[in-house]
């Protein structure tokens, strides 16, 4: 038998479920070396949100008048399955990202319908560069949701990893039907291309992503290396000016300013 306490707490967590979670952050990428950096876009990771009281209540009470709905069988597991995906959440959080892995194919085995640990498993597996097993946690999560943003742009980046841009851009694309202001997908079809060595089609990439969120500094900067490569330093210097000014703590900020300011020097004496 189940006290009220514990049934409380079961029908508690069966809300959080399905109320909705918050999932891990998700990075960007950039192409591998030295001169490229990595967008950074990314929420703090959260727990669960907790349910409104008022609503807890409400469910509760109709939970008791009809303890046979089969729903509330499996209350017990799905609260365990919370457990277990919020320990991974800390273990991810802490960059112990095998542990992580660990909780949420528990939280899975509790709940196998659980989208969000599918979600964020695909997010563990990537960090551990296991990136075909990411790609089939992102699937997975999209049979449950579809239209999630994170596993879409999480299933592109895993392809991307793999080696396969083409199917990572045509995953962006998608992603951008849903979303179209979703000024990440942009740039890391920018990152892509530029891989691809297409390298009009990522500076459109970028510029999109730019005009999306104007303080989007890696953008710029790949922007800026792009039109160096183009020879066309005017360009290239105010890319470099708009990386550094936008986000000025940024690793990359220093270098983009000081090469900006020999530029702006460059510039200023050929016009004499």
């Amino acid at each position: 038998m189940i006290n009220k306490r514990s049934f409380n707490k079961i029908v508690i967590s069966f809300l959080i479920l399905n109320l909705g979670l918050i999932f891990l952050p998700q990075k960007g990428f950039a192409l591998p070396g030295k001169d490229v950096v990595v967008n950074v876009l990314a929420q703090k990771p959260e727990k669960a949100k907790k349910p409104d009281k008022k609503k807890s209540r409400k469910n509760a009470d109709s939970a008791k008048a009809d303890q046979k709905d089969p729903e509330l069988v499996d209350l017990n597991k799905r609260s365990k399955a919370v457990d277990r995906y919020n320990k991974g959440i800390d273990y991810y959080r802490d960059k112990k990202y095998k542990d992580a892995v660990s909780e949420f194919e528990k939280a899975i085995e509790l709940d196998p319908m659980f989208f969000a640990a599918y979600s964020n498993l695909g997010l563990a597996y990537t960090r551990i560069k296991k990136y075909r097993k990411a790609v089939e946690a992102f699937r997975s999560a999209l049979t449950y949701n579809s239209s999630h943003i994170t596993s879409i742009n999480g299933l592109a980046d895993a392809l991307y990893r793999m080696g396969e841009p083409e199917l990572a851009i045509k995953q962006w694309n998608e992603l951008l039907e849903i979303d179209p202001d979703y000024a990440l997908a942009y740039y890391n079809i920018g990152v892509a291309y530029q891989s691809r060595k297409k390298f009009e089609e990522a500076k459109d990439a970028y510029k999109q992503a730019i005009s999306i969120d104007t303080g989007f500094s890696e953008a710029y900067y790949n922007l800026a290396l792009l039109y160096e490569r183009d020879k066309d330093i005017e360009k290239a210097m105010l890319m470099y000016q708009k990386a550094a000014s936008t986000k000025p703590g940024a690793s990359y900020a220093k270098k983009a300013k000081k090469i900006a300011e020999k530029y702006q020097k460059k510039l200023q004496k050929d016009k004499k």
